[in-house]
């Protein structure tokens, strides 16, 4: 398994504003992209992996991510280790999830947006 890889962006303000982006990551992969707009930031949303398909996620706000890694696709394990990553819009990036990971995300800030790339 591929590492999941936090890829930098930026962040830009001045009078006008604030831009953030991830200029490091290539949209040439991507054939689809949706918005998941959280209600509570209580719940952990997911839990869903793809054996040979990546995912990226870029941000409003902040995110708690949780990655596991199936041992068996078709009855895994329920004691396999979550490796957690806490992502932030103040520190602009893109995670890679590489294919046979499996990710979950719960709200850790109001107002969050967390947007989902996927491959073409």
């Amino acid at each position: 398994m591929t590492e999941v890889r936090l890829i930098p962006g930026g962040l830009h303000r001045d009078e006008r504003g604030e831009v953030r982006y991830g200029n490091g990551f290539r949209l040439d992969r991507v054939d689809r992209f949706y918005s998941v707009y959280p209600v509570d930031k209580e719940e952990m949303r997911g839990w869903v992996g793809h054996r040979r398909e990546w995912k990226w996620f870029f941000l409003q706000g902040a995110f708690d991510v949780g990655i596991i890694v199936p041992d068996d696709w078709h009855a895994p394990s329920r004691a396999l280790p979550v490796t957690l990553y806490h992502i932030s819009a103040a520190n602009p990036q893109v995670m890679e999830i590489p294919p046979g990971c499996v990710p979950a995300h719960r709200s850790a800030d109001d107002r969050s947006i967390l947007a989902v790339f996927h491959p073409a």
